[in-house]
């Protein structure tokens, strides 16, 4: 499987700086082609990881892996239809508008794929480290309704669906690191409580220990690298968009450099729930 992986990975980098060179030339076919197959790439690498995916934790399984799983790989599958739907918006003469609406629609319903998949490992987690990335979305969602045009972006009628979607953006870029961090103090808490009762009691009992929580935590470690990939990706997304960047080769590049990397990042977490076992 660690082969067939690999091989993925060249050809999703291979066909990706290929996409990126054709962009920076102009919209075409070929590059909507050339981003799809990209993309397919990550999403075989995220069923492999699904079908071949080792032995389960204690023979049981955690709890809400099988649907984090899946919820994962059907996020990924609509990312795909937002880039086939999002390239064509430039290149499908009088159709831009519905393209753009489904493009966004499309990496919403992707955003909110990643948000459940992340609620299902995030029971050992505090909920104070759930509720400050709600906040923040609502936060940013409201900044980028009413700020637009401050930040030299004009984004016209579809100021409330690209508000709505960054909410979901940001929402899961701050619910990954909420996980991430939730799950360091929980580790570090059930540790500290260990080490105590060993030092009292002199006894090694390896129930004490946050069996789970080493479990989940290269998982959200993968979560949290990839959400922060993506608020980079579509936070320089927006102003070649909506603002006055069009095509130009550092947007181009860190946009889809950013973006590739944090839909491998999110099939990289499935990996990390196989390697944990």
């Amino acid at each position: 499987m660690i082969t067939i992986i690999n091989l993925l990975t060249l050809a999703l980098w291979v066909l990706a700086i290929w996409f990126m060179l054709v962009r920076i030339e102009g919209y075409s076919k070929l590059d909507v082609i050339l981003k799809t197959c990209a993309t397919a790439c990550i999403i075989g690498i995220a069923i492999l990881a699904n079908i071949f995916r080792g032995s389960v934790y204690d023979g049981n399984g955690i709890t809400g892996e099988r649907l984090f799983r899946w919820l994962i790989v059907i996020g990924l599958i609509f990312g795909m239809l937002g880039d086939l739907w999002l390239g064509q918006a430039h290149i499908l003469t009088g159709k831009k508008e519905r393209c753009m609406r489904l493009g966004i629609l499309c990496f919403g319903i992707d955003h909110i794929c990643n948000i459940l998949a992340i609620l299902q490992i995030s029971y050992l987690v505090e909920k104070k480290y759930l509720i400050i990335p709600i906040l923040a979305a609502v936060a940013f969602a409201l900044i980028t309704g009413f700020g637009g045009r401050r930040l030299g972006l004009h984004f016209g009628r579809y100021t409330g669906q690209v508000s709505l979607y960054v909410g979901l953006l940001s929402l899961d870029s701050m619910l990954a690191w909420g996980l991430w961090r939730g799950m360091s103090v929980y580790i570090k808490a059930a540790e500290a409580a260990y080490n105590e009762a060993f030092a009292a009691t002199g006894v090694y009992d390896p129930a004490m220990l946050p069996t789970l929580g080493y479990v989940i935590m290269p998982v959200a470690t993968a979560l949290a690298a990839g959400g922060l990939a993506f608020f980079v990706s579509d936070m320089t997304l927006a102003p070649m968009y909506f603002g006055r960047a069009g095509n130009k080769p550092h947007y181009v590049i860190v946009n889809h450099v950013s973006y590739y990397l944090a839909q491998q990042l999110m099939a990289f977490s499935l990996l990390a729930f196989t390697q944990s076992w």
